[in-house]
């Protein structure tokens, strides 16, 4: 009965399919169980270490596995396209046309699939070297208005409007009130 209910729903752990069986006793409360809330429950902790799953169930939880870890494999690395990418190599657009054979079909698909796969890698490069140009003139900018805006300044604050003096920026502030005192320092000594 367990899998039964995981063939239909592989999505659920078979210990929640088992635990839910052994509630209910049905295949088709079980089902529904899965459909009205989305899921099953899972078992509590200690009841867990009890059940034992089919081999046919471990067959198909292995085989997702595998197909998993597949899906996270580099487009690069699956249609074995490494030399074109050491090498620069972007395939020219393949003709559109309909080829008599399948086996030529087919090559002229997988000759698609290359270029797709190649020119979108080289589009997301051009985006990443873009993005980091720009990153670096942003800090470029940044550094330069700074080292501008620590330029020594020589405002005489005697002269200087009170409301001037408020609107000023703090760092510019602060130095044309040091400046001022070392003025005033300088006369008294």
């Amino acid at each position: 009965m367990v899998e039964t209910v995981c063939s239909m729903f592989p999505n659920i752990p078979p210990a929640a399919v088992q635990y839910d069986l052994q509630k209910t006793g049905s295949v088709e409360v079980t089902c529904d169980n899965v459909l009205q809330n989305g899921g099953l429950p899972l078992p509590p902790p200690n009841v867990v270490a009890s059940f034992t799953i089919p081999s046919t169930t471990q067959a198909s939880t292995s085989s997702t596995g595998i197909s998993t870890s597949l899906t996270q494999q580099s487009l690069i690395e699956k249609y074995k396209l490494q030399d074109a990418v050491k090498r620069g190599l972007i395939p020219p657009e393949p003709p559109k046309k309909w080829e008599a054979t399948a086996e030529k079909r087919q090559e002229l698909l997988q000759w698609k699939k290359d270029a797709m796969v190649l020119q979108a890698r080289e589009r997301y490069l051009e985006k990443q070297k873009k993005k980091q140009k720009e990153e670096i003139e942003a800090k470029t900018k940044n550094n330069s208005d700074f080292s501008a805006s620590c330029q020594p300044q020589s405002i005489n604050l005697n002269n200087t409007d009170k409301e001037e003096v408020v609107t000023l920026e703090p760092e510019v502030k602060r130095r044309q009130i040091l400046q001022t005192t070392e003025r005033k320092w300088k006369k008294d000594v």
